[in-house]
């Protein structure tokens, strides 16, 4: 047909004749601006606007070869609407480029670059649909590379590589987590943690929202698995609060099923080691009696009473040190009591309960120093509240029959 690809033909554009005497005026200008007013460089902002055509044309086009005008329809259309861009120095879209690319910010804690690209990005998506924001989170996680730096950081050993579980921290945080709420938030932590294995979801999880160091913001792996964090129930509180929100997040999302949260959970508190059995009970009960008695009740389903016990004496603790009232441990071992098969079970795993109580005691009296001391008080103090609700509740009945 004798038709090849050509650029179409346009009128020139042509600078003002004085085009170099108004840019020195232009900067003049600013300097003496900025240098009277002391105006720090952070806040030099050039706005420029530029106009985006409603309908989208292309410079190319098909045409017959020879020709010397070749015409493209529309490319005249004077419609338009205007975009508006502000731009800081030039050093501040590296500092962006390098954040994002995990190359070249040494000090991810105080730097904005990140928190501006993710205001940027939401600003952009904001009241798409799902299936249009999991290709705008495909299209981050290339730019970024951001699914790459994960899989090595999850392939070793936690905190082998500690920069880069910061970075994915703040990365993910800043740039998707921290400008969204309720559904919003869980689609994109699902979005996150869905194309990974359990086990990685799980040490992802931790990485996101697990305790930190306040100075480097390194992750502190082996904070639940040496000892109760803190010396007080406020510090552990504060250590698993945004871990137990991310769970109660994940399980009323209709992508996660109960089995999905215990297994998830099993995975999460067995990081790098088993956790201490007070550090489990708490994350539990801050995760709410539905998910604490899923993950109870699938050790009753299984038989593991002696675990089970441990994390109702546990629970009876951690109770007692926030000054709670017992009767909700008693109501909870009532509802687990309800899931066994027999009566022969649910004897079993009384008496587990009180075995547990007794072995605790004296593992503690044991070592006997001020140390074990608190820890002493706390346990008989608990066990003493366990004993008086259970009295109750069997006289009251009693009684009542």
């Amino acid at each position: 047909m004798g038709y090849v690809k050509r650029k179409g033909t346009k009128d020139a554009r042509k600078l003002p004749g004085n085009f170099d005497e108004f840019k020195e005026s232009f900067l003049e200008c600013i300097t003496n601006a900025v240098s009277q007013e002391a105006i720090p460089s952070e806040l030099v902002i050039n706005f420029d606007q530029t106009g985006l055509h409603i309908v989208p044309v292309s410079s190319w086009t098909l045409a017959k070869d020879g020709e010397r005008q070749v015409p493209i329809i529309c490319l005249k259309d004077e419609r338009e609407i205007t975009a508006v861009f502000a731009v800081r120095e030039i050093k501040t879209v590296y500092s962006i480029l390098d954040c994002i690319s995990n190359s070249g910010c040494q000090n991810l804690s105080s730097c904005v670059s990140l928190n501006c690209y993710g205001q940027f990005i939401h600003t952009i998506i904001a009241g798409w649909d799902p299936l249009e924001c999991h290709r705008a989170f495909s299209t981050i996680a290339s730019c970024s590379n951001i699914l790459t730096t994960m899989g090595a950081c999850i392939s070793a050993k936690p905190g082998a590589k500690s920069h880069d579980e910061i970075y994915i921290r703040i990365f993910l945080h800043r740039v998707l987590l921290d400008w969204s709420d309720g559904d919003d938030k869980t689609f994109w932590l699902s979005r996150i943690l869905k194309p990974w294995p359990m086990v990685q979801q799980a040490r992802i999880l931790y990485i996101l929202y697990g305790p930190k160091c306040p100075h480097s913001d390194a992750i502190l792996w082996y904070e639940m698995t040496d000892s109760t964090p803190g010396s007080s129930a406020t510090s552990l509180t504060t250590q698993l609060a945004e871990l137990a929100l991310a769970l109660k997040m994940l399980y009323n999302c209709k992508e996660w099923s109960e089995d999905d949260i215990i297994s998830v959970i099993e995975e999460l508190t067995a990081l790098p080691d088993e956790w201490v059995t007070e550090n489990v009970s708490k994350l539990l009960m801050l995760c709410g009696d539905t998910i604490c008695i899923k993950v109870m009740g699938s050790k009753v389903i299984n038989g593991h009473y002696q675990e089970l016990s441990q994390l109702i004496v546990s629970l009876s603790v951690v109770t007692t040190k926030e000054q709670y009232s017992m009767s909700w441990v008693i109501k909870l071992v009532r509802r687990l009591l309800g899931i066994t098969e027999s009566l022969k079970e649910q004897k079993i795993l009384l008496a587990t309960i009180a075995e547990t109580f007794k072995e605790i005691i004296f593992d503690i009296y044991e070592y006997n120093d001020e140390e074990t001391d608190l820890s002493f008080q706390y346990v008989l103090d608990a066990q003493a509240e366990f004993n008086k609700e259970v009295m109750s509740l069997a006289f009251l009945e009693k009684e009542q029959n």
